[in-house]
């Protein structure tokens, strides 16, 4: 959230970066506070895939007793836009609501991430699918040994995040025209959301934990953020796998417990945390995107979404976590 830092504004505000899939949202304090970032990254899912139909679905449902839907997202005769929050995806930019996602009839967890994130902000200050093996490997994990795997594409896709994510950092005035250098900002987290591809082979499966524990140390290297918050979403497209002891249940339940396991090493804790995303799936109501990205519900990427804002809160609300450094991006004239 992304809020004015010169004198005539003093509503928080959140700007949504994206870079093939990954996601980059920005959220300021009151006036001359500075502006907080915070990253969203990973694969199809979380460019975006649930309908804005089911959506629309959900809030008329009268059905639904505690309508968050409703209550956040509808002004009575259309979708509610935050004046406290600005996105900018690919060339689309404007106020958080539905249609960021990969297309404009769709939306992923940015929407209640940045909704949930951005009531704590106002109501208490804070002061397509890629794999992790190859197409995200980060710098500390080397080259792979994959077959028929050219070098040149080892990385290719962090490396292009990284250069989105420093070009983004860079270009605050043009997603916040009110933007002052005096104001300057803060990179306050980073959310990943992906698992799916590296699901598909166990070789990819396998050293799971050890590309995403390097992932995470090379961004905070990049960003000059030694312990920059960092939530794990969980690869929860199966929902509840108890007693599922097929192939592709057991490769699922093994990255899940890579996942969670990374953020239980002694170096990432307090500034990590696993957030699940599997009680949020519905497999036995109406797809929205045939049997792919979470069925394409407008429900399970919301509340997933809320449970990654809750989470990156948990992780800034430890006193040791939130000592980013304040950072200058210089205005353009």
């Amino acid at each position: 959230m992304i809020d004015k830092v010169c004198p005539a504004m003093i509503l928080p505000q959140v700007s949504k970066f994206a870079w093939n899939g990954s996601i980059l949202i920005l959220l300021p304090l009151a006036a001359l506070a500075q502006v907080k970032v915070f990253l969203l990254a990973g694969q199809s899912n979380m460019v975006g895939m649930a309908s804005v139909q089911h959506l629309e679905i959900l809030i008329n449902d009268h059905n639904i007793t505690h309508n968050d839907f409703r209550e956040d997202l509808w002004n009575g005769t259309g979708f509610r836009s935050r004046d406290d929050v600005f996105v900018k995806y690919n060339d689309r930019v404007g106020k958080l609501e539905p249609g960021y996602g990969a297309s404009v009839s769709k939306f992923g967890p940015e929407l209640g991430f940045g909704w949930t994130v951005g009531d704590a902000f106002t109501d208490n200050p804070l002061g397509g699918g890629r794999n992790l093996a190859v197409d995200f490997r980060p710098p500390l994990s080397g080259e792979g040994q994959f077959p028929d795997v050219k070098p040149s594409k080892y990385g290719w896709e962090y490396r292009q995040m990284i250069h989105a994510i420093l070009d983004g950092l860079e270009a605050i005035q043009e997603i916040y025209p009110d933007y002052c250098e005096d104001q300057g900002y803060q990179l306050c987290g980073f959310v990943w959301f992906q698992g799916w591809n590296d699901m598909l082979s166990w070789p990819f499966v396998r050293e799971y934990g050890f590309n995403l524990a390097n992932l995470i140390r090379d961004i905070r290297r990049e960003t000059d953020e030694p312990s920059l918050p960092f939530v794990v979403g969980e690869l929860g497209m199966h929902g509840n796998l108890t007693g599922d002891h097929s192939t592709a249940a057991t490769r699922v339940k093994t990255i899940r417990a890579m996942e969670q396991g990374v953020t239980l090493l002694s170096e990432f804790q307090n500034n990590t945390i696993f957030v699940k995303t599997s009680p949020y799936v519905i497999n036995n109501g109406t797809k929205y995107n045939k049997i792919y990205h979470y069925n394409g519900r407008a429900d399970t990427y919301y509340h997933m979404g809320k449970a990654f804002g809750r989470g990156l809160l948990q992780i800034l609300n430890n006193s040791a976590a939130t000592r980013q450094r304040v950072r200058k991006a210089r205005p353009k004239n």
